[in-house]
């Protein structure tokens, strides 16, 4: 066990671009197994709190488990690009939005060299031509790997604040409105929040209550990934 894993970190390291479904050489994901990505869309039935609507790339299994799993844990920023594009088809067209990453706790982006779902977030942005307004923070060093269902809803409803500032700085002044109310964000604005995976749901529900007690009145998620259930 032990040799193949070392093998196998080898071999990425060495031979990055080989398909993470089929594991043919030349790219992250081959046509084929591209086209077994069933791209989920909007997903309606879930607990979304005060998300008014959920955005999900595909179900984490196969290929798409695999790109996550080495962009996360492999720190393969290259693999964004093919996340982004996956969430590009989930997400509508046309959506004028301030795009909002979760923020990724301090520990995790020394870990990996960077933040992994702002690196999503501005990609994704870039291609839209939006906006990122990093207006949310973490406040606490939480880690909520392996953690069940309960705990991790507990963890979630203590890890994020409003960062006023940032917020201020990104909306400015109005011209009808003038400068807005302290400490509250834009109710006229549609956030999109971002993160990469979408488990029990708690961080998304937990990071738009923050939003919505801020001023937000209208809340979206979108993720690249979601459990099957």
């Amino acid at each position: 066990m032990v040799k193949n894993s070392v093998v196998k970190i080898i071999f990425d390291a060495l031979l990055p671009y080989y398909c993470r479904g089929c594991g043919r050489t030349g790219s992250l994901l081959c046509e084929e197994c591209r086209g077994e990505i069933k791209i989920i869309g909007e997903v309606k039935g879930k607990n979304l709190g005060d998300l008014k609507k959920l955005y999900v790339g595909g179900y984490r299994t196969g290929a798409l488990e695999m790109l996550v799993k080495d962009y996360k844990f492999k720190s393969m920023k290259k693999i964004s690009g093919v996340l982004v594009e996956i969430l590009d088809e989930a997400v509508p067209k046309g959506l004028e939005v301030v795009i909002v990453p979760l923020p990724t706790i301090k520990k995790h982006i020394r870990e990996r060299g960077f933040d992994h779902a702002k690196r999503l977030a501005e990609e994704f942005a870039k291609r839209r031509g939006l906006e990122v307004c990093p207006v949310l923070k973490r406040v606490n060093k939480t880690v909520q790997v392996g953690a069940d269902e309960e705990t991790r809803e507990k963890q979630a409803k203590e890890a994020y604040g409003i960062d006023f500032i940032m917020a201020q700085k990104f909306f400015g002044e109005d011209e009808k409105a003038g400068r807005l109310e302290a400490n509250r964000l834009d109710p006229r604005k549609t956030y999109l929040l971002i993160d990469d995976v979408w488990t029990t749901g708690s961080s998304m529900r937990a990071a738009a209550k923050k939003l919505r007690e801020a001023g937000a009145e209208k809340i979206y998620g979108a993720t690249i990934e979601i459990g099957s259930d």
